[in-house]
């Protein structure tokens, strides 16, 4: 006898509304706690990638996509580019 309930699909409907943060990363670098010390209104802090190179996407801390910035009505966006195949994303 197999008595089917009456349940979603899957439980993703249980987690479609949550928020997670997003951000979006031009580069890093590492420094010494010294050169930290010694930064000022003005240092430029070079990072590790260049301008041509796309920004990644994170989505809750995990790269998710890369892009690159564009800007929309004054402020800072940025244009998928690459959605990352779901073994990649893990998020």
């Amino acid at each position: 006898m197999n008595k089917q309930l009456d349940a979603p699909d899957s439980g993703l409907e249980l987690v479609m509304e949550i928020e997670v943060p997003i951000a979006v990363r031009f580069g890093a670098k590492q420094m010494v706690l010294q050169e930290i010390l010694k930064l000022d209104h003005g240092a430029i802090i070079e990072l590790d990638r260049t301008a041509e190179e796309p920004v990644e996407i994170l989505v809750n801390g995990k790269v998710f996509a890369k892009g690159e910035v564009v800007v929309v009505d004054g402020c800072y966006a940025v244009r998928i580019t690459e959605v990352l195949n779901p073994a990649e994303k893990a998020l």
